[in-house]
């Protein structure tokens, strides 16, 4: 059926991909810090089991609800909040915060094993 896919930043009507949408966003803005090396905040986005782990400030993801989910309530924070994410570099844009409350939303689906692991981008002096 003809336009059924949805962009890269989602067709607000439908369906969530992590693979191709919740994935790459966040290796590029969000692992790079939040990682098994690094565990800044203490949350590590690498993994399904890491990233859905109770934590004192509540689970990062609860699927269904985006207002108990941290991930999102941090990046809806303003720039000026301590909490607000991404502490470093550019904010993510309000189309794709909007894409992880849909995907929140739909039950954060997130897969199991090789294909729900999102590898650390390595960070090189200069970079930011």
């Amino acid at each position: 059926m003809l336009g059924v896919a949805c962009s890269k930043s989602g067709d607000a009507s439908g369906k969530v991909d992590f693979a191709t949408q919740i994935k790459p966003l966040l290796q590029d803005r969000c692992v790079t810090c939040h990682n098994d090396e690094t565990f800044a905040g203490g949350l590590i986005l690498q993994s399904k089991v890491t990233a859905f782990v109770e934590r004192p400030s509540g689970k990062p993801i609860v699927p269904g609800d985006p207002a108990k989910s941290s991930l999102y309530v941090s990046l809806t924070l303003l720039d000026s909040e301590r909490k607000a994410m991404p502490a470093m570099g550019h904010r993510i844009s309000d189309a794709e915060v909007a894409l992880i409350k849909r995907w929140i939303e739909q039950g954060a689906v997130w897969p199991e094993g090789e294909a729900g692991m999102i590898p650390a981008k390595k960070i090189h002096k200069g970079e930011s």
